[in-house]
């Protein structure tokens, strides 16, 4: 027997219901239109002619509207299942890449030239590979109702295979001097991150709660961020700095933690002068990144280490973690990745510098093999 559709029921009085989705309102909720049949085939015969009719009139509809009109509704409706980071990155997609090109063109002028001319106007502009096939994927995402992409006549810029930087030992131990000899602080935050690979908003986010003594782990629940300022109360700031829960679910994760780091966290502990829930606190709130950024900085200078950010310390971790011999998957939990291809994708060239290590175990292997051998052909002859 075929399976049922989700979005068909059969009701208590024997008839069959069918629900479809017909348009949102202003809070970005779905409105729903049933239809009833007396059999689950009919139902289905009218649900499928609804969606068919509908698809025709939104296609119509939409096709009217400008390109800017379309991602508006697009992002009315998404913003109730998308994390509110993620909402103000597509805000600024459309402030300020969207709608300095497009303008009021309808999306019934839309073709694959403007579309491609749209590309080369971002590359023009000196955006990195993955933020124009981001800003592309936003557009055939909110315009798939009007304007269906085909890749192979578009061309996207490569993605960038750049390998990620991390520090090497001796810039590593430079890093954990300048920290010990700039303040408690400095040390115990730098120390954390170089060996957990925490990002700073999850760092500045980190609170008390979350590490757990006995068990000996850090629990990674929320992030702190600077997002745009929708505010319209008079606030003149643009920006706004906000704690966060955690974009996606592999984000959200347990680190074990050796004696050495409860150690220091627990030392830590009791030299905090002020009550605060979190673990590195300004004046009992969470330190934003742009002002832990601006102390990392200061100790690249005193380490003598150029052309860094705070986010190398992550890199580093991971980099270290597979010198010694962890396994990729143990090391993209930890790190919080959504897939271990992702951490491949950015690792691949530490994993190389073991390679030789690899063989050149696999060499004695086989060389106590091949002794082994000689040694038995030889009791063979003898006998």
């Amino acid at each position: 027997m075929a399976l049922m559709e989700r979005n068909i029921y059969k009701r208590k009085d024997g008839r069959f219901e069918a629900r479809l989705i017909v348009g949102y309102d202003v809070q970005g909720k779905a409105i729903y239109k049933s239809l009833y049949g007396k059999s689950y085939a009919q139902a289905k015969e009218k649900l499928d002619k609804a969606k068919k009719e509908l698809k025709t009139t939104t296609i119509s509809k939409n096709r009217r509207q400008t390109v800017i009109e379309q991602l508006e509704g697009y992002l009315q409706k998404k913003k109730i299942s998308i994390k509110e980071q993620t909402l103000c990155v597509y805000r600024m997609y459309l402030d300020k890449h969207i709608f300095p090109y497009f303008g009021k063109l309808r999306c019934s002028k839309l073709n694959i030239d403007n579309m491609q001319s749209f590309i080369d106007y971002l590359t023009n502009k000196g955006l990195s590979e993955s933020s124009i096939r981001a800003i592309f994927s936003f557009l055939k995402s909110g315009l798939r109702n009007v304007f269906m992409f085909d890749h192979t006549e578009i061309t996207l810029p490569k993605a960038n295979d750049s390998k990620a930087v991390a520090l090497t030992r001796d810039e590593q131990h430079r890093l954990e001097e300048a920290a010990t000899a700039s303040d408690v602080t400095d040390s115990s935050i730098v120390t954390l991150c170089l060996y957990t690979g925490l990002r700073i908003g999850e760092v500045c986010g980190l609170k008390w709660e979350d590490i757990d003594f006995c068990g000996k782990s850090l629990i990674v629940r929320r992030t702190v961020q600077r997002i745009k300022n929708d505010d319209k109360s008079g606030n003149e700031s643009k920006t706004k700095v906000k704690c966060l829960s955690l974009k996606s679910k592999s984000s959200q994760r347990i680190i074990p933690l050796p004696d050495v780091l409860i150690k220091l966290l627990a030392e830590h502990r009791n030299r905090s002068n002020t009550v605060s829930p979190f673990v590195f606190s300004f004046y009992g709130k969470f330190i934003e990144p742009r002002a832990l950024q601006y102390r990392f900085n200061n100790l690249l200078v005193a380490a003598n280490i150029n052309n860094g950010n705070f986010h190398m310390m992550r890199h580093t971790f991971s980099v270290r973690s597979l010198e010694s011999g962890f396994d990729i998957k143990t090391l993209s939990d930890l790190l919080g990745h959504s897939s271990a291809a992702i951490t491949l994708k950015y690792y691949t060239h530490a994993m190389d510098n073991n390679k030789r290590q690899c063989m050149e175990l696999l060499a004695d292997t086989i060389y106590k093999n091949f002794e082994h051998g000689q040694n038995s052909g030889q009791n063979i002859s003898k006998t």
